[in-house]
């Protein structure tokens, strides 16, 4: 079987998946401008966007300061809650590294968490865009989906930060490496 999640559909769906800054929606997860190089004022560098997801239930004083600490200037607050910021390209690569490291952290919690214990392993590709969950049982219902979502939303969460190109595909496999299901994101993904 394989689903698919439209990107509109995933930053409604998975808005409450993510136990790592609960409650706040990937607003801005369709974005389809990458981190665009800029120049000016002496500074090179991209402009971007950050989701309100990523700061979790920081406030706004919090966020900027969080950003303005990795290297962020010019940094604006819209009314989804997004920020848009400049930095340097070694700033933003850092950046962009550092926000990896967290994704990658947050997913290889997933195997035998109180959330999923019946998942038992995670593997995942550099760029996040295939990822595979062991399961101990064939039929894994809603926390099958649950976990595919989490999964899902870090890793557009993710790709959003670092500019790339939305696309993630969960298949969850049993101990043998056979697929039970596949969830992907966004649909033609």
């Amino acid at each position: 079987m394989n689903r698919s999640v439209g990107t509109r559909a995933l930053c409604a769906v998975l808005a409450g998946t993510l136990t790592v800054g609960a409650g706040a929606a990937l607003v801005g997860c369709d974005a389809s401008a990458p981190a665009a190089a800029t120049q000016g004022q002496g500074v090179q560098g991209r402009r971007f966007t950050v989701p309100q997801a990523y700061f979790g239930s920081k406030d706004e004083g919090a966020s900027k300061r969080a950003l303005e600490e990795a290297g962020g200037t010019d940094v604006v607050r819209d009314s989804d809650g997004n920020y848009t910021v400049t930095m340097g390209d070694a700033s933003f690569d850092a950046f962009c590294k550092a926000d990896l490291d967290r994704t990658r952290q947050l997913l290889d919690a997933i195997p035998n968490s109180p959330d999923f214990p019946q998942v038992s392993a995670i593997t995942y590709n550099d760029g996040l865009t295939e990822v595979a969950l062991t399961c101990t049982k064939a039929d894994m219902g809603s926390q099958g989906e649950n976990a595919a979502s989490t999964v899902i939303y870090a890793a557009c969460l993710h790709q959003v930060i670092a500019g790339d190109d939305l696309a993630c595909t969960v298949q969850l496999v049993d101990g043998q490496g056979q697929v039970l299901d596949t969830y992907s994101a966004p649909a033609d993904a």
